[in-house]
């Protein structure tokens, strides 16, 4: 991976994203000028732009996410692209965000390599000289495992009934432990 590749990308999506809010910006202003307008000649009441110039300032804030958004978009699939862990609110897979990471890198010298690991294959992972058996997915990622997942039962021994009849019995079950409640 080139950083300083990605570097180019990213301040190329900030330079679009930069472009698009100075476009909504135009757009927003020239709309309130207009409505100044109209109300100076008198083709329209008061009431009417102040109505114009809400509408206007919340298409400016609504642009204004869009672009964020796509900004977040783009990003996140430049991280992909580029075999960064995708750590922003965005979604990779948009076909703008796509087109956007194809067209910054056409020839794709610097995609990340494809991983031939098959999803769910156990590997051994040496961490600091210690053999570890681990489940990854198909870019090699560990995949975070859980079998006793929302099982009701805490693996941690930490069982607390709701009341005094159930803590007995789980007692003599041997489940709880500590003193009387």
């Amino acid at each position: 991976m080139s950083e300083a590749a990605y570097h180019r990308a990213r301040l190329a999506s900030e330079k679009l994203r930069d472009s698009d809010l100075r476009a909504a910006d135009h757009l927003t202003r020239a709309l309130t000028d207009k409505a100044d307008t109209d109300f100076a000649a008198g083709k329209i009441t008061a009431g009417e732009r102040d109505a114009l110039h809400a509408a206007t300032g919340d298409s400016r804030a609504a642009l204004h996410r869009e672009c964020g958004q796509w900004h977040l978009d783009r990003m996140a699939a430049l991280q992909q692209h580029f075999g960064q862990p995708v750590n922003r609110h965005g979604d990779p897979e948009t076909e703008a965000a796509l087109c956007f990471a194809a067209e910054i890198d056409p020839t794709g010298e610097h995609r990340a390599s494809a991983v031939a690991t098959p999803t769910g294959q156990v590997v051994e992972i040496n961490h600091n000289g210690i053999p570890h058996r681990r489940r990854v997915d198909g870019r090699g990622r560990v995949i975070a495992e859980n079998p006793v997942a929302d099982d009701g039962w805490s693996s941690r021994q930490t069982f607390t009934p709701a009341d005094p009849d159930e803590f007995v019995a789980a007692k003599r079950a041997g489940i709880a432990e500590g003193g009387d409640r």
